[in-house]
Order: structure tokens, then C-alpha cells, then sequence
């Protein structure tokens, strides 16, 4: 019975094991969870015994198969074991050259070979000073166990330590009271990371800000649930900002929630794309002993080079679905293919970030073999905060470039980009070792900008090919700080006028210390959405442009050529119309007008040519403000959110009304109206033009008399032809195509995509607009000024009255 009752339990409670191994769960619940044990040396031997140094891989290898995890890590033994990881970051980003673009150029990582430290992230607390205490002293294969100097373990001054016998005991089994090892948490995480917390009490400074701040540092986040008017940052309109830092971090999400093991059971599973047929859910998992015994260390969503890569699998898609929340937004699919969520969820960073490391300055390298660090100049701030914390923290919008997803696609995504200067040699750009340039630097004044020639020669003295300075752009992926849809961007001119986000101007450096243009840091996932350039003042600047991309942005973007014809034309419109009105006026004045021709009136316009005529001229203004509205969204008057939804409906109306319209005048024989007899055609428009451009003045009469059966003269039949037939069909099929383009988006980029249709569109906007000033102007030609938009209006009009 026992063991039935345990086949039936186990199974059942290896869900639960494995979700209480996962996720943001506290130390107290989770320090429950793992047993107690015995600290091992080397050699196996407990240390409380021997007295040597610790060594994790002997220790949690006794249940975890430590090489599989040194293997299968996204933090490797280099990094958690670097002599200058934290310390450096604290000095200022003297990290090894590398994909992180901080390193001391010509220099290797300051790494003891060695293990993993483990207690750094699976214990809560661990002691960091004296971590990295041990890691600069003469001993660093005691850094392990230095990290356990808060738990009452271990003692030491950095150089030499001991075991505490009494927090030890005499068999180096440890408790799990006294040494909880836990799931990671967002405390753990910070450690390296930036600056992270889940206190609501504590305000959040930047006490210490730098070690242990990298992602701080370099993108300005700061992963907290606490509100930023209740930090303690000396921001600017801080109390305005009444939101939490991060909605994730509000909503008691931890790291692990996202940045999981790749085989947590919780979250993966086994059995592929293939699973049996007839099963909606696959409940097949990793067993629990076989992921304890050799859980992955590769984190979900890992970052590298400072971008998410094309091959992480963390997307906002896995718990969000955009569209309950974005049915406000015009063409949202559009959106949702070309913009990373982070592009409009974190529109601004509210903590000073890196905008320059200078590694060229004299005062730099020479101090190298004393710790020397580079030069850092800052965004969002007016101040050095890892030295001055008084300064005012302005913050600063992220810069949108081009980053390849997990779905393979490129989207706009927020980046902080951080541009490093240093000494390279040779065609490949290879970095000069401090060693040398201390050396050839030897006597030249520090700060002493003329001495980068007297550098640069004795560098080509000493064997050094074209040594120079040169800089690299490198773009640091803002992927937290995520707000929700109160403060999310939505303000849809952010984007599309002219003026905008996709059309700024960053300053990477304002001094910098060559005029060489820098470089894009390649092989990681990133394009620029624009181009690095420099102004007079030599200032290198990132200037944001969709020209480059083939991105066409409605409203900020437009053919020049098009827009100039359309208002040209309507330019000429209007100053035709002007001229020839002033005409009429002043011959009325001096001619004795005769009044309308009598004969009574006849039936002109049936009910429904006068609701066709009507509606078509309401849609084709509301139209025409619209349109105006979304090209121009700096011209606001419903917004560009509403003015696209209105657009697109009344687009749809005056389709179905020229459909309707077609039809009605082909059933009924109306058609012939717009079709000019062949015969005479050419003289008959000579004349009324002639009367357009000189009988008008002279108080002759119409050259033809309008009748139900011949409503339009010669000049009205050639233009309504091309109007119905060109203009109107020409304006449909692209308007279709730009309302399709999130739908059907090859159809419209077999023709050239929107950088193509989108012009010709507002081109024909154009042209409907001087039509519709001629039109109305035309309609004062009457035998009084009102008489036909009286005539349009209640169908009845003077017998026998002229054109």
C-alpha cells in the first residue's frame, strides 16, 4: 500500500517541485528546500579538517554534475571569477577588450583560473567585499570561500583567512540555517548587474553606485517596484514621475521569471514540435532528478554584446497579447512587425548611463599598472555620479536602432549607445597594449591634446603600423524600465512628424580626441537607423533617418518632388481663381447686367444625383483634412490616431458611392452625360474656354445651354472623365494599398512599398484639392453667384439658363 500510495503521490508532486524551483520565490521558502551539507576542498576532504581553500566543484558536485554547468553557462568561469569584475566596473569599466567594448585595449581578463562561484548567486547576502578582497590579494583560490564571511564561516584581511571552527563545526556539515542556498533573486542579480531591489521602504540613491552597477551604467535601468517620485534621485520634475521604475519589478516578477534555465521543467519541454496527435497540451518534461542533477545554466534570453540575439527565445509575446490593449492603434500589425514593444514602453531612462569611455587620455594609460581607469563622459546626468552624488539626473530618451529579434525580424528597439575611443594598429584595428603606449607615452604631458602626433610617431618608431585613434559604437540593449500603458508612449506625433524621435540628433561626444568618424561595433545584432556623422563644432553625432533602412514613416517621411507639384497646383489654383474673380468684379462693375433668361424652371438634378453629389463632396473634404492631418500630423486638430481611423472609413464610403454611382449611371443611360460627341467636340471646347477667358468679362452669354439631357459642357465632360476615371481609381488603389500594407504587405512592396505608393497617394491629395477649389469657384458662374449650389440642392433650376 505504501508504495502504491507513493507511485500515485510522487508523480503528482513533481509539478509542484518543480515550480516551487522556479520563479520569484523567497529565501525563506526556498532555503526549505535544499538539505544541508558538507564543504569540501580540491581534494574532497572537508575543509573544517584540512583547512584548505573551498572548492564549490567538489562541493555541489556531489549532487550536481558541476561539469555539465561549467559547460552550459551563460556566466562563465572567466567572468564570475574575474580579478576586476566588480572592482573594475566600480573604477570605471576597465573590463577587457571585448564584445562589451569597455575593456583596457590590449590587455587579457584579469581571471584566476578556476570555478564557477556559485555562492554569488545561490546564496542570499553573499560577502562581495570580501569576494573581491580575495581575488586582489595573494591568495585568490580563497575567494570562493570569502564569500561566505557573512554567514560567520570563514574570517580573514584578504590576504590570509581561516576557517571559523565554531560557525564550522568539527565536520564542515553546514546547515541549512546557517548557509541557505537559494533560487536566484533579483538581489543576486544586481550583484553585477545594476542597481535592482524589492524594497518599497529604502529610497533608492546612487550610494555606491558603480560597483556592481553594469547595467545601470550602461543602459540607465533601474529594476525596482519602487516609485521614482519616492526615490531618492535628485532627478529633475521628479515628483511628477509618480510610476514605479519597472512594471515588472511592481508586479513581483523576479530575474529567474524571465531569464530562466533553458531545461527548468517548469518552462521546457522535451518532446519537441511533434507531440502525439489528439494532445492539446504536451505535459512531457525534463524529470525533476535528471534537472537537478544537470540543470542548464544557459539563461532564456541571455544577453550578448549588449543585445538580445537572434537566438534568444525571450519575447514579450510569450506572456502579453498586444491586441485587447492596442485596438487604438492605426494599422497595429504594422507596428507590431516594426517596433520592438521596449520602442514605446520605455520611453525615457531616469538614471545617469555612459556616453563616452576614453581610453586615449594620457592620465589613462599611464596609471594603468596602478589601477588606472578611462576617461567617462555621461547621459542623463550633469555631474560624474560614481563621484559627485549631488548632481541633477535629467535622464534621457533612449536611441532607436535596429535589432534583430528572437522571431528573426529587425524592429526599432530603445538602445544607449556608448562610444569608446582607443589606440589601434594595423588594417585589422587590433589594440595597442597599455605596456606600449606607457612606454612610447613616456614624457608627454597628461591632457596635452598636441601630443597625440608626438604619440602617434613614436608608436611607428616601435613597430606599430598606422597606429591611430580609433572609436567604435557600441549599442547596449534597453530591454527593462517597462511601463505600462499609462505611460507607455502614445502620442502617435512622437514618430510621425517631422520633428520626431526617428529624426533626432544625438551627440555621441562632444570632444572627441580625433577627427576619424567611429564605427558601428559589428557582430552584434544591431544596425544603425541612421547614419554617425559630425557637425562644424566637430561634435560626432548620431543623426536618426529611415532613408537608409527602407522604412517609410507616414507623416515624417514624403517624396519632395510630389508634394511640391500638389502644391503648386494648388498655389495656381488659387491664384488663378483670385485674378479671374478680381476680373469678373470689376467688368460687373462697369457693365449693366441683364438678369436670368425667364421660361420658368425645369427638374435638373434627381434626388439621388443630389445625395451622390453631396456625399462625394463631404467625404472628399473630410477626406482631404484628414489626410492633411496624417501627413502633416504637426496640422492637428482630431488626432493622428483618430484622423487615420476616420480616413479609413470615409475611404471605404466614397468607394462604395463610386461604385453605386457607376453602376446607377450605366442602368439608367446617365453615363452619356460624361461622354463627349466626337463630332465638333474640339470647337465646341474652344469656345467655352474662350468664354472662360474672355466672354465672362464682356457679359456675353454661356456658349451652351444646359438641359436634364446635357448637364456638362464640353470643358466639364474632359475633366470629369479624368477625374472619375484617373485621378479617383488612382487615389483607391493606393489608398488600398497603404491601408493593406499590414495585411498584404507584398502586394505593395512588389511596387516599391510605401516610399513609393504613399507619394503618389498624397500627390493625387493634391490634385483633388485644386480641383475642388476650381469646382467650387466655377460654380459662381451662374446667372447669380449662388444659383447652381441652389440648383444642387433642391434639384430645380431656371429654364433656358446658360452654362
Amino acid at each position: 500500500m505504501t508504495g502504491l500510495r507513493t507511485g500515485r503521490i510522487l508523480p503528482a508532486l513533481l509539478p509542484l517541485l518543480a515550480v516551487l524551483a522556479s520563479g520569484p520565490v523567497s529565501a525563506q521558502v526556498m532555503s526549505g528546500m535544499h538539505p544541508g551539507f558538507a564543504l569540501r576542498d580540491a581534494g574532497g576532504q572537508s575543509v573544517a579538517r584540512s583547512g584548505e581553500a573551498l572548492s564549490l566543484a567538489a562541493t555541489c558536485g556531489s549532487c550536481h554534475d558541476t561539469g555539465y554547468i561549467t559547460t552550459h553557462t551563460t556566466h562563465t568561469a572567466a567572468l564570475m571569477n574575474a580579478q576586476s569584475t566588480l572592482s573594475a566596473v566600480a573604477a570605471g569599466f576597465s573590463r577587457a577588450a571585448g564584445s562589451t567594448g569597455y575593456g583596457a585595449p590590449g590587455t587579457a581578463p584579469g581571471t584566476t583560473e578556476g570555478e564557477l562561484n556559485c555562492l554569488l548567486c545561490h546564496m542570499p547576502d553573499p560577502a562581495t567585499d570580501e569576494w573581491l578582497a580575495a581575488l586582489r590579494g595573494d591568495n585568490p583560490e580563497w575567494a570562493a570561500a570569502a564569500t561566505l564571511a557573512g554567514a560567520g564561516l570563514i574570517s580573514g584581511d584578504g590576504n590570509r583567512w581561516e576557517w571559523n571552527a565554531e560557525g564550522l563545526g568539527r565536520s564542515g556539515y553546514v546547515r541549512e540555517e546557517t548557509l541557505p542556498i537559494i533560487e536566484p533573486v533579483i538581489a543576486n542579480c544586481a550583484q553585477c548587474h545594476g542597481l535592482a531591489g524589492a524594497s518599497l521602504e529604502e529610497p533608492i540613491t546612487l550610494t555606491g553606485f558603480g560597483r556592481g552597477s553594469l547595467g545601470t551604467l550602461t543602459t540607465g535601468e533601474i529594476i525596482s517596484p519602487q516609485h521614482i517620485a519616492h526615490s531618492g534621485l535628485n532627478l529633475h520634475q521628479k515628483y511628477s514621475l509618480d510610476r514605479p521604475f519597472d512594471i515588472h519589478a511592481e508586479r513581483l516578477l523576479d530575474c529567474t521569471d524571465c531569464h530562466h534555465s533553458l531545461n527548468n521543467p517548469a518552462y521546457c519541454r522535451t518532446a519537441g514540435g511533434n507531440p502525439p496527435r489528439g494532445l492539446l497540451f504536451d505535459s512531457r518534461r525534463v524529470p525533476i532528478g535528471v534537472y537537478l542533477k544537470q540543470p542548464d545554466h544557459n539563461l532564456a534570453g541571455q544577453i550578448s554584446s549588449g543585445s538580445v540575439g537572434e537566438g534568444s527565445d525571450l519575447s514579450c509575446s510569450k506572456c502579453h497579447d498586444p491586441e485587447p490593449t492596442h485596438r487604438w492603434l492605426p494599422y497595429a500589425q504594422r507596428h507590431y512587425d516594426r517596433l520592438s514593444c521596449s520602442a514605446c514602453h520605455t520611453p525615457a531612462l531616469y538614471a545617469p548611463a555612459v556616453a563616452v569611455v576614453d581610453w586615449t587620455a594620457p592620465e589613462t594609460w599611464t596609471t594603468l599598472d596602478s589601477g588606472g581607469e578611462p576617461q567617462l563622459r555621461w547621459r542623463g546626468s550633469n555631474v560624474d555620479p560614481l563621484t559627485e552624488s549631488a548632481g541633477l539626473i535629467d535622464g534621457f530618451e533612449p536611441v532607436l536602432m535596429l535589432r534583430r529579434e528572437a522571431d528573426g525580424r529587425t524592429r526599432l528597439a530603445p538602445f544607449n549607445p556608448v562610444l569608446t575611443w582607443q589606440w589601434v594598429a594595423g588594417e585589422q584595428a587590433e589594440p595597442i597594449p597599455f605596456a606600449a603606449l606607457i612606454e612610447a607615452g613616456d614624457g608627454i604631458a597628461a591632457g596635452n591634446r598636441d601630443g597625440t602626433v608626438l604619440l602617434r610617431n613614436h608608436l611607428s618608431a616601435a613597430g606599430f603600423a598606422d597606429p591611430r585613434i580609433a572609436g567604435t559604437v557600441h549599442p547596449w540593449s534597453i530591454n527593462h524600465n517597462t511601463t505600462g500603458q499609462g505611460w507607455a508612449l502614445r502620442d502617435c506625433r512622437a514618430c510621425h512628424q517631422a520633428d520626431s524621435r526617428l529624426t533626432r540628433t544625438v551627440v555621441l561626444d562632444s570632444s572627441p580626441p580625433t577627427e576619424a568618424l567611429p564605427v558601428l561595433a559589428a557582430g552584434n545584432g544591431t544596425e544603425l537607423f541612421g547614419e554617425i556623422t559630425v557637425d562644424d563644432n566637430g561634435r560626432i553625432l548620431y543623426e536618426a533617418s529611415s532613408k537608409q533602412t527602407g522604412f517609410y514613416i507616414i507623416g515624417r517621411d514624403g517624396a519632395r518632388l510630389g508634394n511640391l507639384i500638389g502644391m503648386l497646383a494648388v498655389l495656381g489654383a488659387v491664384i488663378g481663381i483670385a485674378v479671374h474673380a478680381g476680373l469678373r468684379w470689376r467688368a460687373r462693375r462697369s457693365l449693366k447686367q441683364a438678369g436670368p433668361a425667364g421660361g420658368g424652371t425645369v427638374y435638373m438634378y434627381t434626388a439621388y444625383e443630389r445625395f451622390w453629389h453631396w456625399l462625394q463632396a463631404a467625404a472628399i473634404g473630410i477626406l482631404l483634412v484628414t489626410g492633411l492631418e496624417i501627413h502633416a500630423p504637426s496640422f492637428t486638430i482630431l488626432g493622428f490616431a483618430t484622423a487615420v481611423q476616420i480616413h479609413n472609413i470615409i475611404s471605404f464610403l466614397v468607394v462604395a458611392n463610386a461604385l453605386f454611382a457607376a453602376f446607377y449611371h450605366l442602368a439608367s443611360g446617365q453615363i452619356r452625360q460624361f461622354l463627349p460627341e466626337p463630332r465638333g467636340f474640339f470647337g465646341q471646347a474652344a469656345d467655352q474656354l474662350r468664354y472662360y477667358l474672355k466672354g465672362i468679362f464682356a457679359g456675353e452669354p454661356h456658349p451652351f445651354v444646359k438641359r436634364p439631357d446635357r448637364k456638362l459642357n464640353p470643358l466639364q465632360q474632359i475633366t470629369y472623365l479624368a477625374i472619375l476615371n484617373v485621378l479617383l481609381p488612382l487615389q483607391m488603389i493606393t489608398g488600398l494599398l497603404i491601408w493593406g500594407a499590414q495585411r498584404w504587405p507584398g502586394v505593395e512592396a512588389a511596387i516599391g512599398g510605401l516610399t513609393v505608393v504613399a507619394p503618389i497617394h498624397a500627390l493625387g491629395a493634391w490634385l483633388f484639392a485644386a480641383f475642388l477649389l476650381m469646382h467650387i469657384y466655377l460654380t459662381t458662374t451662374g446667372p447669380t453667384p449662388t444659383a447652381y449650389i441652389k440648383a444642387m440642392l433642391v434639384g430645380w433650376e431656371e429654364s433656358g439658363s446658360h452654362h
